[in-house]
């Protein structure tokens, strides 16, 4: 088939679980009619851009959808979108789920007006949705990386971007240049999630920041230097660029010394390490890792002194625990979808995974309910893995489940009244 009746999905990955989950919801798109799709997945890059301009050499696909492997597209109907939006104008080079239609003055476009949908759905009711002819296409000057679907070829400047932050706006002014339109659709609903953890690597940002702004000083608007955000942000992000060093060697220590607790399985001192770090806002804002153990110091309080089997019981070292975490929120998100894009199956293996793994109602509420927890149907979650439970024999879980919920909704207080009564 002609190269131009094909769709590349391009991912950078280092992480086989994350890859594989990423797969299991492109699998599920439907096709356009007369179209072929590949999946090109890059192990090793040293940086974004190599990865994505050996991926751009090695296809003939003249659409090129370039990914993060944390990204899970659910709305089935989305390649036959991308496709109806760049046959609706030629102009348009490249499409977005979300985008800054200016970029502000710090070329930091989380800082400026921005349009799309990524995170959730209005309502907490998830649908697909097809473009219709007066479906709202913005124009924007650049989009966020996680998503950026192409039909031209413009060379990745690998030169200057030799990380990965910035090369998304750099590649966005790059297509502009070339003079094609770069857009991002209204999505009532919600395309994809990006479930990253709402946490950036903030090591080398500001030094990529710069980057840009020197190589594209004709396309950023001049810095206000006493905008109260811009000053702000200068002050949050040069903490980390002037403290490299010091910083990622007290993050190294902290996490081998976390590593060492969590393979003997010391549930106090798991827990008495994590309540220390509350007061670290840098450390932890550094580090999307140190974040996630921290979150989980509390719960694994609760389930020791409940004599619960607690979250560190049979992982061994942090990679095992990082697995295990990462694993059980894929399995939330599968329930989370059930019956509009997750299978019957995948859901019940999902189930099977957190029964099997001896998952307390702690843990899952602690990953649902987090500060950086992306979930929308959370309370349907609960009362899903409640309705397991109770399957599986298991009352006194599904009550302690069900009582973890923040304010239940009529129903669910109805449920846990008729618990206290049994």
């Amino acid at each position: 088939m002609a190269g131009n009746r094909k769709i590349a999905f391009i991912i950078c990955t280092n992480n086989k679980i994350q890859f594989d989950e990423c797969k299991l919801y492109i699998d599920k798109l439907i096709v356009p009619d007369g179209y072929e799709t590949e999946l090109i997945p890059i192990y090793g890059a040293v940086s974004m851009t190599s990865g994505y301009n050996s991926a751009m050499a090695e296809t003939d696909a003249r659409y090129k959808i370039y990914m993060h492997q944390d990204v899970y597209i659910i709305n089935k109907y989305f390649l036959l979108n991308i496709i109806d939006i760049f046959n609706k104008d030629d102009s348009i080079g490249m499409i977005g789920m979300i985008g800054s239609i200016h970029i502000p003055p710090s070329a930091v476009m989380w800082l400026g007006d921005r349009v799309g949908n990524f995170r959730s759905w209005p309502g907490g009711n998830y649908e697909h949705e097809r473009i219709t002819e007066d479906s709202i296409i913005h124009e924007v000057e650049s989009i966020d990386g996680f998503m950026m679907v192409t039909r031209v070829d413009v060379p990745w400047r690998s030169d200057i971007f030799d990380g990965w932050d910035f090369y998304d706006v750099s590649q966005s002014f790059e297509i502009r240049r070339k003079g094609y339109k770069i857009v991002v659709p209204e999505q009532l609903s919600t395309w994809c999630v990006h479930d990253d953890g709402i946490i950036m690597s903030l090591w080398n940002y500001d030094r990529y920041r710069r980057k840009l702004i020197d190589s594209y000083s004709n396309m950023i608007p001049v810095a206000g230097e006493q905008d109260p955000e811009y000053k702000a942000y200068l002050e949050i992000i040069r903490t980390y660029s002037d403290n490299t060093a010091d910083m990622q060697g007290m993050l190294g220590s902290i996490i081998e010394k976390i590593s060492d607790i969590i393979g003997s399985h010391e549930a106090g001192a798991f827990s008495t390490i994590c309540d220390a770090l509350k007061d670290k806002d840098n450390l932890l804002r550094a580090s999307s890792r140190l974040t996630q153990i921290q979150l989980l110091g509390s719960c694994v309080q609760k389930e020791y002194a409940m004599k619960l089997p607690t979250f560190i019981d049979n992982v061994y070292d942090i990679d095992e625990f990082e697995d295990k975490l990462l694993v059980l929120k894929l399995m939330l998100r599968r329930i989370e979808l059930a019956g509009e894009v997750t299978s019957d199956e995948e859901v019940k293996g999902a189930y099977t995974f957190i029964y099997d793994r001896i998952f307390s109602p702690f843990s899952i509420y602690t990953v649902l309910y987090s500060h950086i927890s992306i979930y929308v149907e959370r309370e349907n979650i609960m009362l899903s893995i409640a309705s397991d439970m109770l399957e599986k024999g298991d009352a006194a879980g599904a009550f302690l489940t069900l009582s973890l919920i923040p304010n239940p909704s009529e129903e669910t207080g109805r449920l846990l009244e008729e618990f206290r009564r049994a």
